[in-house]
């Protein structure tokens, strides 16, 4: 009966162990994914000689991506790279190097920019260039801003 008694309070410890290393990782989950930062505010634009704005794709000496990496607390701090991937309408990634390449989601794909910033935690807002010298195409530009490994934001704009 002794022993019975003993098996019964093991099996239950046991279940309960189970049931709080489950509950720990749940938790970890949850920890990481508010730990990702996240971009607000993404624009793309164009920009002339002068640095002013303009929709004509002939005209722009500059395509500017702005954005804004809203406040998290919960999130490391320290030194990090914000990469930006530029879609040209066509869907290929505007490069300036065949050695541009950052890890996401365990392969290695093209960045068009890319930004050194130390993160405090507060708001950071970011603008970065891309010098045209090559010809781009009328159409969709899509740009996705890549930090910490993960995907925290995406704009796009329409250029004639």
């Amino acid at each position: 009966q002794e022993n019975s008694a003993v098996k019964e309070k093991y099996k239950k410890a046991t279940k309960e162990i189970d049931d709080l290393s489950t509950e720990r990782e749940i938790l970890s989950e949850k920890v990481s994914l508010a730990s990702q930062l996240d971009a607000t505010d993404v624009k793309v634009s164009l920009l002339r000689k002068n640095g002013r704005e303009t929709d004509k794709i002939k005209k722009a000496k500059q395509i500017k991506v702005s954005f804004t990496i809203a406040k998290n607390i919960t999130s490391s701090t320290g030194n990090k790279t914000a990469y930006i991937r530029l879609l040209q309408p066509d869907l290929e990634s505007l490069k300036k190097s065949d050695s541009n390449m950052f890890t996401y989601e365990n392969r290695n794909i093209s960045y068009s920019m890319k930004k050194e910033f130390e993160f405090t935690g507060e708001e950071t807002s970011l603008d970065l260039y891309w010098n045209i010298e090559e010809t781009l195409q009328e159409g969709e530009y899509q740009a996705f801003i890549f930090v910490d490994g993960n995907m925290i934001g995406k704009g796009s704009a329409k250029f004639e």
